[in-house]
């Protein structure tokens, strides 16, 4: 059975929320997970060079509609921001819950972009 991430699911929710499209034009937040509040919603807002999924940010997303925001800065393209609810995630990305790398050094990333991350890039204006 196909992964939920080689598909193209509906774009994301939080892809054009103000909060989301400030932080995506603002500098690069570095790779540690940074969390910001505005509004009654959690941001968590950090860098990589590819998606790179950190436990530690996907679990500080208390509530389904709290927004992860991944600067994304290729050494081989132009940088882009992605941007997913924490349900997105579960429903897009959440099999890599159960990897061993996932449980023992807390992330997940993947060597090359998979299709789904087209539905969750943040537009640049």
């Amino acid at each position: 059975m196909a992964k939920v991430w080689q598909s193209r699911p509906p774009r994301g929710v939080a892809v054009d929320l103000p909060r989301v499209r400030a932080l995506a034009a603002g500098p690069h937040p570095g790779g540690t997970p940074r969390v910001h509040r505005e509004g009654g919603r959690v941001y968590v807002h950090y860098g990589r060079t590819r998606l790179y999924l950190d436990r530690d940010a996907w679990e500080a997303l208390p509530g389904p509609d709290d927004v992860l925001v991944q600067r994304i800065a290729p050494s081989d393209a132009p940088a882009f921001t992605i941007a997913l609810t924490r349900a997105e995630l579960e429903r897009t990305f959440g099999e890599v819950r159960q990897t061993r790398s996932w449980d023992t050094v807390r992330c997940y990333h993947f060597p090359t972009l998979p299709p789904a991350v087209a539905s969750f890039r943040v537009a640049s204006r």
